[in-house]
């Protein structure tokens, strides 16, 4: 199951070198199977977050975590988001980072909230392996924005129903010019 991001950057936007106004996205996805309701998120097979300059994937990524909101005050620590009954919803905090490439000493970070605000930042750090704390350095780029989650085509009862009569009429007429090419061939 994939789940997509869309938004817009709203203030401090030239820190991943955006304008207000300006579009940001990400996907992540799960195995069908792996979600279970009730259960913690599992890690995603792959994920996306393109915020201006600050794009980080899976392959990219060196901290990630899913938690669950509201956070507590710090300096606690944010315990694992769980799976929603309705599998239409994300309501994990998502938290990225990637770690510095000497000699920088801060990289791309980003946290999205299950209700769409999103901060990021190319001058961060993410505390561990989960990134349950990310530190900036000046004011972080902000904005809002939606998660969804595509739905699965199911095809309609009519279209069903078209494709059946379709292969009857179809193994109909095989039948029939078979028995006429035997007729023809048993009197001729």
């Amino acid at each position: 199951m994939t789940y997509t991001y869309t938004g817009v950057c709203s203030t401090e936007c030239g820190d991943v070198g955006l304008i207000a106004g300006d579009p940001v996205s990400g996907s992540i996805t799960f195995p069908d199977a792996a979600l279970v309701p009730g259960s913690p998120y599992p890690a995603p097979s792959s994920f996306l977050l393109h915020f201006g300059s600050v794009v980080i994937t899976d392959a990219t990524a060196d901290s990630f975590g899913l938690f669950a909101v509201p956070l507590p005050p710090f300096p606690g620590l944010p315990p694992p988001a769980i799976v929603p009954a309705d599998l239409s919803s994300f309501v994990a905090e998502l938290h990225a980072g990637e770690d510095p490439i000497a000699p920088a000493t801060a990289a791309d970070g980003l946290l999205i909230r299950p209700s769409g605000e999103w901060i990021g930042t190319a001058t961060g750090n993410c505390n561990d392996a989960e990134c349950h704390f990310l530190f900036t350095r000046g004011d972080p780029a902000q904005g809002s924005g939606a998660w969804s989650v595509a739905a699965v085509a199911v095809p309609m009862p009519a279209t069903v129903s078209v494709l059946v009569i379709g292969m009857l009429g179809a193994a109909w007429l095989a039948r029939a010019r078979a028995r006429r090419a035997s007729e023809l061939t048993t009197t001729g």
